[in-house]
């Protein structure tokens, strides 16, 4: 999904992705964005939500594509490739 410029009323519009683009953690918000054929994990901060929509603040720019689904499994691949291969839920 690109990134996309949400109206919000009297304020004027704001940069937003997809609530489901976002990825909370104990270290902070990501999303994953297209970097070529890969996809890189990038901090971003974000503001309000507006229903489907999550206001963003810093992190990506208008046009920026975001991973907007399996972003969990994204990350689960992530965190077992850092592993060494091994799933988190083997005693690592």
């Amino acid at each position: 999904t690109e990134v996309a410029t949400l109206a919000v009323g009297p304020a004027g519009t704001v940069p937003a992705i997809p609530a489901a683009a976002l990825l909370r953690t104990v270290k902070g918000d990501f999303v994953y964005v297209a970097n070529g054929v890969w996809f890189l994990r990038t901090a971003v901060t974000v503001g309000t939500a507006h229903g489907d929509w999550i206001e963003l603040r810093d992190g990506l720019y208008e046009g920026d594509i975001v991973v907007s689904a399996g972003v969990q499994a994204l990350w689960l691949a992530e965190l077992q490739a850092v592993n060494g291969g091994v799933g988190c839920a083997d005693g690592h």
